[in-house]
């Protein structure tokens, strides 16, 4: 079966994540482009109407924006994964619920 347009965006984020950084990159930047590729990833899971996809995907941008200290962007993504998980996974949403809150 092959993958979705989001399992493949999906994986392009992970290995920009788990991508060491060149002699002429910087950590930050790396992080930057991972957030990226998981929204991207996340709202194609979206249209998909895979939610907890989403909400996973959301997840792991919202850890890339905090690991370049980003924080506002941390938050909005940790909102967003509450409101995917919502729709598939009350549970989930209160977890990142709580995230939010600590970002702010």
């Amino acid at each position: 079966m092959p993958k979705s347009p989001a399992e493949v965006i999906l994986e392009k984020a992970d290995k920009k994540a788990n991508s060491s950084t060149g002699w002429f990159s910087s950590a930050s930047a790396k992080w930057e482009d991972a957030g990226d590729l998981y929204q991207t990833a996340a709202n194609t899971f979206k249209v998909e109407k895979q939610f907890k996809a989403a909400g996973d995907a959301f997840s792991r941008e919202a850890e890339c924006r905090e690991n370049c200290k980003e924080l506002n962007d941390a938050a909005n993504a940790w909102w967003n994964a509450a409101k995917a998980y919502k729709k598939d996974d009350p549970l989930c949403m209160f977890c990142c619920a709580a995230l939010y809150a600590s970002c702010n």
